[in-house]
């Protein structure tokens, strides 16, 4: 289910809701990511962390009852981005291990880094 088919399932009250809530959850995401990477580095992953706010919020309003559609609305979308996420959050918590493991003062410039892609 695209955003476009969420909208029409919302009525009009809903819709400024879903807008409202989405807006400030992306813009959240996008002022973190600007302050510790910058715009530049943006990635795919960056991208379906973005596309799984919208099908997240999309089941929240599901829950609540809000939609009005027999559709279904994310399936294995959500279910692959959100093993992405874990598998990029597996690999963050790998290498937080390694400077623990280091000590106190760690040289991350020796750390693995292409993991990422």
């Amino acid at each position: 289910m695209d955003i476009r088919e969420i909208l029409q399932a919302l009525d009009e009250a809903d819709r400024k809701l879903w807008s409202d809530c989405r807006t400030a959850m992306r813009k959240v995401y996008l002022t973190a990511h600007n302050k510790v990477l910058g715009l530049a580095d943006y990635e795919a992953q960056d991208d379906a962390f973005m596309d799984l706010i919208d099908i997240k919020l999309a089941a929240l309003f599901d829950r609540g009852g809000r939609l009005n559609t027999a559709k279904t609305l994310a399936g294995d979308d959500a279910d692959k981005i959100e093993k992405d996420l874990n598998d990029h959050d597996n690999i963050i918590k790998k290498k937080l291990s390694v400077v623990k493991s280091v000590g106190a003062v760690a040289d991350t410039s020796k750390l693995p880094m292409n993991e990422w892609t």
